[in-house]
């Protein structure tokens, strides 16, 4: 049986989707929602500098020959899961976890501007997006790298990952401005 997955034009096509639908919310926002959070929540701008923060990593490792890939962290020993399964299996291992500890979170001490965050933003996705639209399916399904809560995943799922982890960050900070 033959495993079909997203080409990398979809992947590409996915992640900025999500990555322009969260930059507009931002743009959208006035300073002081920017800076509203709800009890322990973070604000916008923590949310935006944590995708950030998530992101920046991905473009030097998608650069990364596959040989030295699949020396560092292994080789993938079942087919890559799609969008819905990288979600599901997300949302199951984020219940119950502490999540004040993140080593991703924006520091803070750090002054957060929108623009710079945006700009970095744009700039990482464009990298990566880059990488992904010239890589084989064999490097993409075969290749993995190590997630904090997922534990090994492979280089399409890590975009598929990224594409949802955006969507989700989206959703907390539109929740965040309704509780205000």
């Amino acid at each position: 049986m033959k495993v079909i997955r997203d080409s990398n034009e979809t992947l590409v096509e996915l992640l900025n989707s999500k990555i322009q639908t969260f930059i507009d919310y931002l743009n959208s926002l006035s300073e002081e929602e920017l800076m509203r959070s709800e009890n322990t929540n973070w604000h916008s701008l923590e949310h935006a500098e944590h995708i950030y923060n998530s992101l920046k990593l991905l473009p030097p490792l998608y650069s990364t020959p596959r040989f030295l890939l699949q020396w560092k962290f292994g080789k993938a020993n079942r087919p890559s899961r799609s969008y819905e399964e990288v979600k599901k299996r997300y949302l199951d291992k984020l219940i119950g976890r502490d999540m004040r500890n993140n080593p991703f979170a924006a520091k803070k001490d750090k002054v957060l501007i929108k623009n710079e965050i945006i700009a970095r933003l744009e700039s990482c996705v464009s990298r990566l997006n880059k990488k992904v639209a010239k890589m084989s399916n064999i490097k993409l399904d075969q290749c993995i790298l190590p997630h904090p809560l997922l534990g090994k995943i492979t280089l399409r799922e890590m975009i598929l990952f990224s594409a949802y982890h955006v969507e989700q960050h989206l959703n907390s900070m539109k929740n965040n401005m309704q509780t205000n």
